[in-house]
């Protein structure tokens, strides 16, 4: 039996992902061990700030693969590389001459940490501009990659790239037992990573290597561009304000356990960005053609159903089995623990989204989305002020659920408005999503001990229940992904 080229690509990335997945399940706990929380709460700050640096292309990038995707034209795209090349190119250049002045924000307001710390952290910013330097060839064969949909070789670059990125962590945690080493180790295995894209990608045309800058068409570009690069921001933002959060109010040392459980529950993230590296560029030309673009819609409403039903009956299980494979693997300190098991279903209620968010990127509807991500982010600040006082840490896991229910529910009907096939099936899954949602949080509660109701017997109720409601629409879901 042919399988459908969409499942086959879907299939590829997963695989890739789910390679990444478990080393990044097996390094954590390892990383954890060596570095003690303090440390690695420090390598964790890496993570945010690369974050931050990857996006100071102000969503260039992901147009010029939206462009690349409606327009398969050798000379065009060539034409579009050139343009991106020499944007990644000065940006480098602003970067490193403003490195003084990163180091100063990043250390005196964004993370101060203990004076014993602060060249660690130093260095830290400085290893995550050379990065950006380092990943600008990468980044370029990427993209093209991806905007003509070769996701199997993308799939495959990813899974060797990802096996030697841990590798080099490991050791490098092994040998020096510092979060430096660990950074450095990872920015320059970037020289790795274009050596092994050169032989797994498809190359771009040779004259994509000639970087061009037009300053008049790059406003034009950053203009159409600006709320995606924003909302891109936010969206990183909502990642990182955590650590932020925790750091300030709570210490280094809160925050390494903070990062170690949301480093292991943000694994889920494997899945949902593979979906979303595989569904922008065929949503950017789908919707570019008004035939195909309500045959999309209508099917779009029962895969959000599904990916919400898919997503919690996943942290339902992290719920249940997180304590015990977190015990297994030497990080059953309490703190972790229960921080995990609240992050999960936040983390979960993200990667849902992730489509819905691909989708409006891909539409083009950049303001909406951005508007969406700072309600979301405004959201899940003021939560963490109000109930600081009454969890403590633990006030951002719950943050990250409020926020995050309501901003992938609201993101859903935004995508979809008007789009159901009758007027009662809006409702219908509405009052489905917030039942399964409800529901998953009921045993969280009981999880965590808040009544006196055995987890391991309400747990499995809840998902197979769950389970019935996906496997009832399994036809229509067939018939959705070919």
């Amino acid at each position: 039996m042919r399988i459908p080229k969409f499942i086959g690509n879907l299939l590829s990335v997963y695989s890739a992902n789910a390679i990444n997945g478990v080393l990044g399940i097996i390094s954590v706990p390892v990383i954890v061990t060596l570095l003690g929380n303090k440390q690695y709460g420090v390598f964790s700050i890496y993570s945010v700030l690369a974050s931050y640096v990857a996006l100071v292309d102000f969503g260039v990038t992901k147009h010029f693969i939206g462009l690349m995707a409606s327009n398969r034209d050798k000379e065009k795209q060539s034409a579009y590389l050139q343009k991106a090349f020499g944007w990644y190119l000065g940006l480098s250049a602003i970067l490193i001459s403003a490195l003084p002045l990163l180091i100063y924000i990043v250390t005196e307001y964004i993370f101060p940490l203990p004076d014993l710390l602060l060249t660690s952290l130093r260095w830290i910013v400085i290893f995550s501009v050379i990065e950006f330097f380092l990943a600008i060839p990468t980044m370029i064969t990427q993209a093209y990659t991806l905007s003509n949909e070769y996701f199997r070789q993308h799939a495959r670059f990813i899974a060797i790239s990802g096996i030697y990125r841990y590798g080099l962590m490991l050791l490098a945690a092994w040998l020096f037992k510092n979060p430096v080493a660990v950074v450095a180790f990872l920015v320059f295995r970037r020289i790795f990573d274009f050596t092994v894209a050169r032989f797994i990608l498809p190359k771009p045309p040779a004259s994509s290597w000639k970087p061009r800058v037009n300053f008049r068409e790059l406003r034009t570009i950053l203009s159409h561009s600006s709320f995606m690069s924003l909302s891109q921001v936010l969206q990183t933002t909502i990642v990182a304000i955590g650590s932020v959060l925790i750091n300030r109010s709570f210490g280094v040392a809160v925050l390494g356990n903070y990062r170690a459980a949301f480093d292991l529950g943000s694994k889920v993230w494997f899945f949902s960005n593979g979906i979303g590296v595989l569904v922008f560029p065929r949503f950017s030309k789908i919707l570019s053609d008004n035939s195909e673009r309500l045959n999309l819609l209508n099917k779009m409403v029962r895969w959000l159903e599904q990916s919400w039903i898919i997503y919690m009956l996943f942290s339902l299980l992290a719920i249940l089995l997180g304590p015990f494979i977190l015990n297994m693997v030497k990080l059953g300190d309490e703190q972790i623990v229960l921080f995990f098991m609240i992050l999960i279903v936040g983390i979960c209620l993200n990667a849902h989204s992730n489509v819905s968010y691909e989708f409006l990127l891909a539409d083009r509807r950049y303001k909406t989305v951005a508007l969406l991500v700072s309600c979301a982010l405004v959201l899940m600040i003021l939560s963490f002020k109000f109930l600081s006082s009454i969890a403590g840490p633990y006030a951002i896991a719950w943050a990250w659920i409020i926020s995050q229910s309501l901003y992938a529910l609201i993101a859903d009907e935004i995508a979809v408005h008007n789009n159901f096939p009758s007027p009662g099936t809006n409702v219908l899954v509405i009052l489905i999503k917030f039942t399964i949602l409800f529901m998953t949080l009921f045993c969280l509660f009981a999880g965590l001990n808040f009544y006196p109701i055995n987890i391991h017997i309400i747990a499995p109720v809840v998902f197979i229940s769950g389970l019935y409601v996906v496997l009832r629409d399994t036809k229509v879901l067939k018939l959705s992904l070919k």
